[in-house]
């Protein structure tokens, strides 16, 4: 999708373009089999260009007691967004850990059943799949995602999980279903993982950046 825009942009041959997406450590990034709560989960910044407010309202549409919300970082809007939470009395379904090292993450997607990559529907951030999207899918978690352009087409080619619109009942509605259905979080998830291990680890595309290279280098 990305390649057609910049040939069609710039009057290329859409033959020359060749995408080489950022990776994730499938080793690294590899679920345990261990027995997780029903947290969805979100990791990274929290800034402007995630639609986390559409997700915690979200979280006041699900007939799910249990369930949990975890954001995981800090950023810009952290502040607006804990007052959300106090203002639609959802303490106990959201939690904002803030900042944690790096080598938790691993852990932290484990214990979790869902991840989250919610993008604003901006055309400015139709080139964007962020990192935690390859890391929660190599974690086997099946993702919701909002947003337009390459987030949605990952989704559509891995089978791992829904897009949906910026609308809190639209991911209110993906994360009932997922709490719900077991046999659906294992499926979007052996689907997540495969993608990530044939297309995104990040050997393989270590592998086609070197092929390219040389292509490059000859001609």
């Amino acid at each position: 999708m990305l390649g057609d825009k910049l040939a069609e942009q710039y009057g290329l041959d859409r033959d020359i373009i060749v995408h080489l997406p950022n990776g994730v450590d499938t080793d690294e990034f590899e679920p345990t089999g261990s027995v997780s709560e029903p947290t969805i989960v979100y990791t990274g910044n929290v800034g402007h260009a995630q639609d986390l407010e559409s997700c915690i309202r979200a979280m006041s549409r699900i007939d799910h007691p249990d369930a949990k919300l975890k954001i995981v970082g800090d950023g810009d809007i952290k502040g607006d967004l804990e007052k959300l939470v106090q203002e639609e009395g959802l303490n106990e379904s959201v939690e904002f850990t803030g900042l944690v090292e790096r080598q938790e993450v691993p852990k932290i997607l484990d214990e979790a059943i869902i991840g989250i990559a919610p993008l604003k529907s901006d055309e400015s951030l139709e080139y964007a799949v962020p990192t935690k999207a390859y890391e929660y899918m190599s974690y086997e978690l099946p993702v919701v995602t909002t947003g337009i352009g390459e987030i949605e087409t990952l989704v559509e080619q891995s089978g791992g999980g829904y897009h949906v619109a910026n609308d809190p009942d639209a991911i209110a509605s993906a994360f009932e279903t997922l709490l719900a259905d077991d046999e659906k979080r294992a499926e979007f998830g052996t689907n997540s993982r495969q993608h990530m291990i044939e297309r995104y680890d990040r050997g393989v595309v270590a592998k086609k950046l070197s092929a390219t290279l040389q292509e490059v280098g000859a001609a």
